[in-house]
């Protein structure tokens, strides 16, 4: 027999939902992202002890779970909190043009 996990991945701070958000089951090549309602699933999991997910989107913190996974259907629902960026300096140099002798 063998098991899913499904869930919503929303913003910490605003409640909303979060597109294209990602959904890895770490230690293998397997995931998915959420759709356009911020919704996931992962099916065709074999029962195991714990299973670690790892959901990450651009800009906001990953967060772990583990998930026990035993047949039928696991609902993980995960808020992701945003990052905080430190000080961020943008420098900028005008190009040196050099001057040619006509010629």
């Amino acid at each position: 027999t063998t098991g899913a996990v499904n869930g919503f991945v929303r913003d910490a701070e605003t409640g909303e939902t979060l597109i294209q958000a990602t959904v890895l089951l770490e230690g293998t090549t397997r995931g998915t992202t959420t759709n356009a309602e911020g919704f996931y699933s992962l099916g065709g999991l074999a029962p195991a002890d714990t299973l670690t997910l790892r959901f990450s989107f651009v800009g906001y913190e990953t967060v772990r779970r583990a998930v026990a996974v035993a047949g039928g259907t696991q609902r993980v629902d995960v808020s992701l909190r945003p990052e905080t960026l430190g000080e961020v300096v943008v420098t900028a140099e005008e190009p040196i043009e050099e001057e040619r002798a006509p010629g």
